[in-house]
């Protein structure tokens, strides 16, 4: 089985068609008051004839506060995976919907984002949508929250837990797997980072906490796969780590928000399963 990781470029030369084509878009960044923004869609394609130089596009993720995500696309319309939306007003923000990818059949969108109503903390973004299922929400904030919600986990991942008192964190959502996601924090240590796809744990209201990276899914390779989004800061505004790659959005404050990522496939004539398996997990 031959594989490709493109992460970046605007175009390939193909060296064989693709018996499948897999793409994420780009997560969004947190919005200016704190609102949890949407993780990149999951788009795949099961085969394509390819020829010459191939179009692509690889999806940037949000740079700065309140900006989208941008579509990944390979060979211009043959896959389109949608970017993920940032929040407006704290409201939260939409992941990438897996109906308007092409093709639409075996997408899945990004998590969404965390919303912060009358708390005062920030809400949890979403994480990337993959392979696995959809990417997992953010966490959003009680009235009395001053923590950070909890990133969401990776794509088949659960949600990042709630902010559900005046300094406590939510925790970070599962993994695919059941991973759990960093702790959420109540003192002045720092949420906990999430652990291969699973999201970042959220930071408590002190000065010195802040929220837990999110973490990368080994789905492709040791590196590359689906993220999970870093836990938000708290009402003390001290920082987050970074979101995990890729298509996870970013919450409150770091960015930019995780880029998107294309994986192309080729099985060989006469190859077995478990040969492509065992490939795989070399």
């Amino acid at each position: 089985m031959t594989q490709v990781i493109l992460t970046s470029g605007t175009s390939w030369t193909a060296t064989f068609s693709p018996s499948k084509v897999e793409a994420i878009g780009g997560g969004a960044a947190w919005d200016a008051v704190g609102g949890g923004s949407g993780g990149g869609a999951y788009a795949v394609l099961a085969s394509l004839v390819t020829t010459g130089s191939i179009p692509t596009t690889i999806g940037a993720g949000g740079a700065t506060s309140g900006t989208n995500g941008a579509d990944t696309t390979f060979n211009t319309t043959s896959v389109v995976a949608k970017a993920g939306v940032s929040s407006v007003g704290g409201a939260g923000g939409a992941g990438g919907a897996a109906a308007s990818c092409t093709p639409s059949t075996g997408a899945f969108s990004g998590g969404a984002g965390g919303a912060i109503g009358t708390g005062n903390g920030t809400a949890g973004s979403g994480g990337g949508a993959g392979p696995a299922g959809a990417g997992g929400a953010g966490g959003a904030l009680n009235a009395a929250s001053g923590g950070g919600g909890g990133g969401g986990g990776c794509g088949g991942g659960t949600a990042g837990g709630n902010s559900t008192s005046a300094t406590q964190g939510g925790n970070g959502g599962n993994n695919d797997l059941g991973t759990a996601g960093g702790a959420g924090s109540s003192t002045a240590a720092n949420g906990g980072a999430g652990t291969n796809g699973s999201g970042g744990g959220g930071a408590s209201d002190n000065a010195a906490s802040l929220g837990g990276a999110g973490s990368t899914r080994n789905t492709w390779d040791a590196t590359h796969g689906p993220g999970g989004a870093n836990g938000a800061e708290g009402s003390s505004a001290a920082g987050a780590g970074a979101t995990g790659l890729y298509g996870a959005a970013s919450s409150a404050n770091a960015t930019p928000a995780a880029q998107g990522i294309i994986v192309l496939n080729s099985i060989a004539a006469g190859d077995t399963f478990a040969n492509n398996m065992n490939q795989l997990m070399m």
